[in-house]
């Protein structure tokens, strides 16, 4: 008779841990079940396929999902710096109904990853503020984001730093990806979430120049 309040107890608490899971799943807006999905459309790089792999290995490292993993009503834009000589970073914006929020992940070491998520040295998660929010999306129209090229005619060389920018939409979706970019208007856009996420502060207090 004992076991009997045992067992009880054991079917309750494992029915508590599965809703307290059901529910932490379902109030996590962000993403959504995501298995086996690629970082980018197919034919998203018609002239540089062989980026696409190593593109990959420092989203992987850096522990971020494809774009098309978060819900379809998020509004979400991530650029991902790559320098030469110094440490890769991503930077992610993203709207979720009327939370808007900026999170910044940085590996540890230049160059490729060589050690996946243990290279991960700093991720840095906050609010966005709608004022900060609405200059970004400004920004972005006055680039004409939505409507650049993918890719352009400059070869991909040593030096300077690859600049790849995404955007999210529901039912929409754009990439563009420069190597050394000269457009003004794109840098504009690209030194603004420099700016929000922090990292040129964080470089400055490490000493570290972010670009020569």
């Amino acid at each position: 008779m004992k076991q009997i309040p045992l067992k009880l107890a054991t079917i309750v608490l494992t029915l508590i841990v599965g809703l307290a899971a059901v529910l932490w799943f379902s109030k996590s807006s962000n993403s959504k079940g995501c298995i086996d999905a690629q970082y980018f459309p197919e034919g998203a790089f018609s002239k540089r396929e062989g980026r696409l792999n190593w593109i990959t290995e420092f989203y992987s490292a850096m522990q971020e999902q494809p774009l098309s993993c978060l819900h379809e009503d998020v509004e979400a834009y991530r650029f991902l710096f790559l320098p030469s000589f110094e440490p890769p970073a991503s930077i992610r914006v993203w709207r979720e109904g009327d939370r808007k929020y900026i999170e910044l992940r940085q590996l540890s070491s230049i160059g490729s990853p060589q050690n996946g998520a243990k290279d991960m040295r700093a991720t840095e998660t906050r609010a966005l503020t709608e004022k900060e929010w609405r200059h970004l999306l400004e920004l972005l129209e006055k680039a004409n984001f939505w409507s650049m090229p993918t890719e352009d005619e400059k070869p991909i060389g040593l030096g300077n730093a690859s600049f790849l920018l995404e955007g999210k939409k529901p039912r929409q979706y754009h990439v563009v990806d420069r190597w050394f970019p000269e457009d003004q208007n794109f840098l504009n856009a690209c030194d603004y979430l420099f700016e929000i996420s922090r990292l040129v502060e964080i470089k400055q207090q490490n000493k570290v120049s972010l670009m020569n």
